[in-house]
């Protein structure tokens, strides 16, 4: 039992590093990154999707792998790693599959 505990703790402290805006912004790079290689906030205001969160979350994901960040000047540029794609396209089959929030 206590492996499985471990996990659980593993689980917790995953979900609370990404929260929800994270996994939005994840998303949001999954598909602007097919366009832009590298995307900042002002890319975003642009295309109408701006968030006030954009630097807290990218900073999160970024500890976890899921986003590169590079920094210029004052401005933080994200693409979507790997492994961010990775989570992406398992959570957008799920949602296909059904599996997604009720509306």
């Amino acid at each position: 039992m206590s492996d499985e505990l471990a996990i659980l703790d593993k689980v917790d402290k995953w979900l609370h590093t990404v929260r929800y805006d994270g996994i939005r912004l994840l998303v949001l790079l999954y598909f602007v990154n097919q366009r832009i290689k590298w995307v900042d906030a002002y890319t975003l205001a642009e295309l109408g999707i701006f968030r006030t969160d954009f630097y807290t979350a990218s900073t999160r994901l970024e500890r976890l792998g899921l986003v590169e960040r590079r920094r210029l000047n004052i401005k933080s540029f994200l693409r979507i790693t790997d492994k961010g794609r990775r989570l992406v396209e398992c959570l957008l089959d799920l949602l296909n599959e059904g599996g997604g929030a009720q509306s």
